[in-house]
């Protein structure tokens, strides 16, 4: 996308100060990031780099963790090596990945209608709640922020490529899309799917050796994973893999979601009617910018290229990676690829109404703009942007303007008051955007002591949006401090890490921890085992009391007079999880 210009750079700081702010402050969430991060130090640990081992899920021992591909696990296993086993280390990946994203939202803006649309659709990706602090977001360490970088990048490059913007190689296209099933498995096939247009209108673009060469690289990067496992662990893959996180959903055997009400019956889960939280306050200009996509820009741009860089694609790839989980879907934090085009779709619709031309500015290789982009009627576009906006502001903080109705259909949700913050963020990315894309902001080049001289036009540019993206944050999310809390720690997060902080501290390194049946029963212990760094194993009860080699027990505080012959000596407990880490003395002479 050519040479990263002032603003990029902007964004990049900017992004990786918001994510990155205290992100090891929480403790591991004891549910999916706690699997991730559990699997990525037993790589470490224990060596399970091509089939990813994990403690305190399924088995309380490390065994194989084979329900996603390997590519997240072993870079956070990476992270681990580099920072050591902390919470900091296990979520550096993903926000890493949630900034990459940032920055190539920026530069697909750029691209589509130049350095104003660019500053809003980063603006309006960084202060979406799912992107930055939802479950298994940003600051979690997990697969969705990866897997929505490299989807996003898989269609921003073939769309470069389709629109004769730029001759991407076709290893590289092979190569994202490799490391995109490594992280999602089928998951990825939603980004597919969206490249389907692209394909079919703009087939002259993609020669034979294009498709062989991408397919091969893709097919040889994932195939040796797949067939390595596939020959060490047989059918048990195949059920991991697929059957049971994919067609089991499909099928409907997962009926988490069937007492939830829905817009519309047959959808799995009520994304249509959370969606006006989650992408809040974006969510009702993307609908309006969606409809002003889709009804203009219909003639062709003036440099006579069709199926290119066009409004209508973002809506597309937006119902492209959306479609698939109305239905079987099962997590809200599946749609978050979502806002990378809807974000897109907002920063459009504010660039066409404001900068004031009847055809849209796209840029060259070099990173200079030109007229050349899809034409577009002004007029439609401040109406849509008008509209939209007034929705957003009328739907308050909570962002929710409708909802299913107790006796079917939609009702209207007015319970809270206005939100006129909305407004002043609508109207400072306008000025920010009219002003980043109008040139001649600055007089040339300036001198400076030293021989040195200044691109004032370009200061002014990066100033203008490092202004704008702070002032945004600064209303929409407020202190940095939200994103330390992520969504909200639940008591056992605080508890495992106590438990296996202390565990740490007073069992000898190499010494394994016995956990009683009953308390094996009742908790995933992945947070705790992570923490801990010592190995488990879950013993009958005639062991616990008899067997001198067990020296420390993780009890239930009803089981431990079970060993009160042993002087059980309690050396951390909680009483939440209601779990006794206990020390044995020598067993009774029989």
């Amino acid at each position: 996308m050519g040479r990263t210009p002032p603003s990029a750079a902007v964004v990049l700081a900017v992004a990786t100060a918001a994510v990155f702010y205290r992100l090891g402050d929480r403790p591991l969430w004891w549910w999916d990031e706690s699997f991730y991060a559990n699997a990525a130090h037993n790589a470490i640990a224990g060596g399970h780099w091509l089939i990813p081992h994990l403690a305190g899920f399924d088995t309380i021992h490390p065994s194989p963790f084979l329900e996603k591909p390997p590519l997240a696990i072993w870079l956070e296993a990476l992270s681990i090596g580099v920072f050591g086993p902390t919470e900091f280390a296990v979520r550096a990946p993903s926000a890493a990945a949630t900034v990459a994203t940032a920055v190539l939202v920026f530069l697909l803006g750029r691209e589509i209608r130049g350095r104003g649309a660019g500053l809003v659709a980063a603006a309006a990706f960084l202060t979406t709640p799912a992107v930055i602090v939802g479950t298994n977001a940003a600051r979690f360490g997990a697969t969705d922020s990866l897997h929505t970088f490299l989807g996003s990048l898989l269609v921003a490059l073939v769309w470069l490529h389709a629109a004769d913007r730029r001759d991407v190689p076709p290893a590289l296209v092979g190569g994202v899309a490799a490391a995109l099933l490594l992280t999602k498995g089928f998951a990825a096939g939603a980004f597919f799917a969206a490249l389907v247009p692209l394909l079919l209108v703009r087939r002259g673009r993609f020669s034979a050796r294009f498709v062989g060469v991408a397919t091969a690289v893709t097919t040889v990067a994932v195939g040796w994973w797949v067939a390595a496992v596939y020959l060490l662990v047989g059918d048990y893959f195949v059920e991991e893999i697929f059957l049971e996180p994919v067609w089991h959903r499909i099928v409907g055997a997962d009926a988490a979601s069937t007492s939830r009400r829905t817009l519309v019956p047959i959808f799995e889960y009520p994304y249509l009617t959370r969606l006006q939280s989650v992408f809040r306050p974006w969510w009702f200009p993307f609908l309006f910018g969606a409809v002003v996509a889709a009804v203009t820009g219909r003639r062709t741009p003036p440099d006579g290229r069709s199926g290119g860089l066009s409004p209508r694609f973002l809506v597309w790839w937006t119902a492209a990676v959306f479609a698939p989980f109305l239905f079987f879907g099962t997590k809200l934090w599946y749609v978050v690829p979502t806002f990378v085009p809807a974000a897109l779709t907002v920063g459009w619709l504010v660039a066409a109404a404001v900068d004031g031309t009847t055809a849209a500015v796209a840029t060259d290789a070099s990173g200079g703009e030109r007229g050349d982009g899809w034409p577009i009627r002004r007029s439609a576009a401040v109406v849509g942007l008008v509209a939209g906006t007034a929705l957003a502001a009328l739907a308050g903080p909570s962002g929710r303007l409708y909802a299913p109705a107790d006796g079917g259909g939609v009702a209207l949700d007015p319970s809270m008051p206005p939100d006129l913050s909305v407004l002043a963020v609508v109207a400072a990315l306008c000025v920010g955007a009219r002003l980043v894309s109008t040139d001649g902001l600055g007089p040339g080049l300036l001198s400076l002591p030293g021989g040195l001289s200044l691109d004032a036009d370009a200061f002014l540019r990066a100033l203008t949006a490092g202004v704008a993206l702070v002032l945004v944050l600064g209303v929409l999310v407020g202190t940095p401090a939200v994103y330390a809390a992520g969504n909200g720690d639940e008591p056992a997060d605080t508890d495992f890490r106590h438990l296996g902080e202390t565990t740490a501290a007073v069992v000898p390194a190499g010494e394994r921890v016995y956990v009683q049946p009953n308390a094996a029963a009742r908790w995933f212990y992945a947070s705790y085992e992570f923490y801990a760094d010592r190995p488990m194993r879950e013993v009958p009860v005639d062991r616990l009391r008899t067997d001198p080699d067990v020296r420390y027990a993780l009890m239930t505080s009803q089981g431990v007079p079970i060993v009160d012959d042993r002087n059980p000596s309690v050396v951390a407990e909680s009483s939440h999880l209601d779990l006794v880490l206990v020390e044995l003395g020598p067993p009774a002479e029989p």
